[in-house]
């Protein structure tokens, strides 16, 4: 569908005030989500290993129950209560769910509740409690995204590269910690960022570009982009190319935006929230503010988005409709509140609301 004729469908349910109605049962955004999936490694209180995954032609999602007994490279294998030893790639699974000790059901909850801080020291210790190498690794998955959504940057990455290391197949990758919304002036984090720019590595080529792109080392970062981006290597070369507009974005035209839509639709599905980001940052200054709102709940309702991301995504909307929708405005903040309320953000958020 050509995405001029899709924005005005999502206009059309905006203005009829459906507001995706079709998917809600329980407020206007709570059912949007299925925000209990958020996670990939999830719901903690459950007595079995579950594992949902898709079929090999991607076409049907399935549900097993059992245990699971071995997850290594790049393979899980997976014990299933009726009988039989399930074997399939680690990137066909959708959700894994999986007891641990109290540490990680609590860290579970807080992470959920949206406590990061409280969440953060729990998780680490439930890593260091577990003794499975495959439930460490799940849980190395949250403790990443906790550590991006608390600015704990360089903790973000370090657990990414060494989950790489572990995996080059993850799937996990969508979670990568690059910079999409500005920089961070840590000196050790930039420090590190120069030693991985400097590396022959095109993963750590791209952490350390991305985390340099708004700084005095920018130019550098831009060059050690497009050697990623010529190197064919994906998903790194993607992600280089999309990192690379965000020096342009507060100059981009329509022209320039509606190509980078083009380039987007033509990169996988979990991977292209921090380059929508981009997309409704830069569609703001041209496009309606319903349009432009609609831009920004697109990266809200990503699950493949880091919980930061979404978070800011939330803002931008509720920006966007503030003058011409206040009571959306109102409930978007209200949802940014309930589900992010440690995040910058929210802070800013409250100001917004007064």
């Amino acid at each position: 569908m050509p995405a001029e004729q899709s924005h005005k469908l999502w206009l059309h349910a905006f203005r009829k005030r459906a507001w995706f109605l079709n998917r809600l049962s329980d407020g206007w955004m709570s059912g949007l989500l299925a925000w209990s999936l958020v996670f990939s490694v999830l719901q903690p209180g459950i007595c079995e290993d579950r594992i949902t995954y898709r079929s090999a032609n991607g076409e049907e999602t399935r549900v097993r129950v059992g245990s699971l007994s071995q997850y290594i490279d790049g393979e899980i294998q997976f014990q299933v209560r009726e009988g039989g030893l399930l074997k399939i790639p680690s990137a066909r699974v959708v959700q894994l769910e999986f007891e641990s000790g109290e540490a990680w059901k609590k860290g579970l909850e807080f992470w959920h509740d949206g406590n990061w801080d409280e969440a953060f020291d729990l998780l680490v210790k439930a890593y260091r409690d577990e003794e499975r190498d495959w439930a460490k690794y799940e849980i190395q998955s949250v403790i990443l995204r906790c550590a991006y959504a608390l600015e704990k940057y360089e903790i973000a990455c370090d657990v990414f590269l060494q989950m790489m290391e572990d995996d080059p197949g993850t799937r996990h990758f969508h979670w990568i910690p690059l910079s999409w919304q500005r920089g961070d002036d840590d000196p050790t984090l930039i420090r590190q960022a120069e030693r991985w720019m400097q590396s022959s590595n095109s993963l750590e080529q791209l952490l350390g570009a991305s985390w340099l792109l708004t700084t005095a080392k920018q130019s550098q970062a831009i060059d050690v982009l497009k050697g990623v981006v010529e190197s064919g290597k994906q998903p790194f070369a993607d992600l280089a190319r999309t990192q690379s507009w965000r020096p342009r974005v507060p100059r981009a035209d329509r022209d320039r935006v509606n190509l980078w839509r083009q380039a987007i639709a033509e990169m996988p599905i979990e991977l292209r929230s921090g380059p929508n980001w981009l997309i409704a940052q830069a569609a703001s200054r041209l496009e309606s503010h319903d349009l432009a709102a609609i831009n920004y709940l697109k990266v809200a309702v990503d699950e493949n988005a880091h919980e930061a991301l979404r978070a800011e995504a939330l803002l931008g909307a509720a920006r966007q409709l503030q003058d011409e929708h206040p009571r959306e405005s109102a409930e978007t903040l209200k949802e940014l509140k309930n589900r992010f309320s440690q995040s910058n953000a929210w802070q800013l958020g409250q100001q917004l609301g007064k």
